[in-house]
């Protein structure tokens, strides 16, 4: 069954995106459900419920993914950074993490935002900034919070300049789009 959050905010808040044609526009979609926060989630959820109904395993197979591909994207920046023993090592102690357990089929925003995070760690890790860029501006549009992980980022290649007397300027630009998504976001919503 559904739990916690997930019964009283995700799941009705995602319904009443299915049952009103995929919206999610600010003072359309209700603030009871959004409670102000980005909309990402609400609009996968709600294609799914509107797709397959808004049963709990419909609700549990839209954060599955996430689930997995935490798990597969810790192991790459444990083995970007180490080693693939060091990957598999993180990627098993998450795995058997109680937390992450528990909420690695729940509709909330946590798993999205968790896989979202280490994706871009990893692809940071892994020199591919783009990527690294994409999966911080989805994360602040599935809640605000993401934007420390995309924030983390940009520190990254700023130390990084420091230590190389040589700041990438349009690099650490492009670094704080995430931010600028989010502030595109409140603007939305005003």
């Amino acid at each position: 069954p559904y739990w916690w959050d997930e019964a009283d905010v995700c799941v009705p808040g995602s319904k009443w995106v299915a049952e009103n044609d995929l919206v999610v526009t600010p003072g359309v979609f209700p603030d009871d459900y959004s409670r102000g926060h980005p909309v990402l989630l609400y609009a996968m959820a709600g294609a799914a419920f509107r797709a397959f109904g808004p049963e709990p395993a419909t609700g549990h197979l839209v954060v599955l993914p996430f689930t997995v591909l935490a798990l597969f994207f810790t192991y790459l920046l444990g083995a970007a950074l180490f080693d693939r023993r060091t990957g598999f090592a993180a990627l098993a102690l998450m795995a058997a993490t109680p937390l992450f357990m528990s909420m690695g089929n729940m509709l909330l925003p946590e798993m999205p935002l968790t896989t979202l995070a280490v994706a871009g760690f990893a692809f940071y890790a892994r020199r591919q900034l783009g990527a690294a860029i994409v999966c911080g501006c989805l994360a602040v549009w599935i809640k605000e919070t993401g934007v420390f992980a995309a924030a983390a980022i940009t520190g990254a290649l700023l130390f990084e300049g420091y230590r190389a007397k040589d700041y990438a300027w349009k690099r650490i630009a492009l670094s704080t789009l995430p931010v600028w998504a989010l502030v595109g976001f409140f603007v939305w919503q005003k």
